[in-house]
């Protein structure tokens, strides 16, 4: 693997494991995925998990379920419902966030943003910043997300990163977020480096509570 590149190894039983390579190390296992509810923190099929992050999702008909801890440390999971997301975009979102890319944003960061349990988020696509009309509509969907849901607790934005984005850019779409969430609320922003020009960004908003 090449530096900042990210690769998925699947298991064949239902679980994978992405793989980062940063520059001057080997490539680290930075989020693992797999089926089953495992409590115990060990891996696909009882393999003991060595990735920095574990995700396991379920789809309901009121949408999906994630539990994520952090380190193999399952009795710290965090759960969190995405009530209008198939499980498909929730592993989505965070195989994004954790991968290479501008901001240096690691496993660590990626949790701390999330609400400690019975929590609820909601994922958008969105047009990557080209101007500022396509400004006007993140607004536009977190306001109405604020509003139907209240002041959230914390957002993640994911930004992938082409040819068209720059530090600055990273910086207003922050501001833009800024704007719709309270001044206390945490706020992470990835911008990984970009397979796919047509990749949208997405934003997280999430709540601490269900209820």
């Amino acid at each position: 693997m090449e530096d900042f590149e990210s690769r998925v190894v699947e298991h064949g039983d239902g679980g994978w494991t992405l793989w980062v390579q940063q520059p001057g190390s080997g490539p680290f296992a930075v989020l693992e995925g797999y089926p089953g509810n495992l409590p115990d923190g060990r891996g696909v099929m009882g393999r003991e998990t060595n990735a920095a992050l574990s995700l396991h999702v379920e789809d309901d008909k009121d949408g999906s379920v994630a539990e994520i801890y952090l380190d193999g440390h399952a009795q710290n999971a965090k759960r969190i419902r995405f009530p209008f997301s198939h499980s498909s975009e929730v592993v989505r979102f965070f195989k994004w966030a954790v991968s290479p890319g501008m901001m240096g944003i690691d496993a660590a960061d990626v949790f701390s943003v999330l609400p400690m349990t019975d929590g609820m988020g909601l994922i958008a696509e969105c047009q990557r910043p080209r101007g500022q009309r396509d400004l006007d509509d993140v607004q536009e969907i977190l306001a109405g997300q604020v509003s139907e849901h209240g002041p959230a607790c914390s957002a993640m934005v994911v930004l992938p990163v082409d040819d068209t984005v720059t530090p600055g850019t990273v910086d207003v779409v922050a501001q833009s977020v800024r704007r719709n969430i309270p001044r206390e609320s945490a706020l992470v922003l990835a911008a990984p480096l970009a397979v796919a020009d047509r990749e949208p960004m997405r934003t997280g908003v999430f709540w601490s509570s269900l209820g």
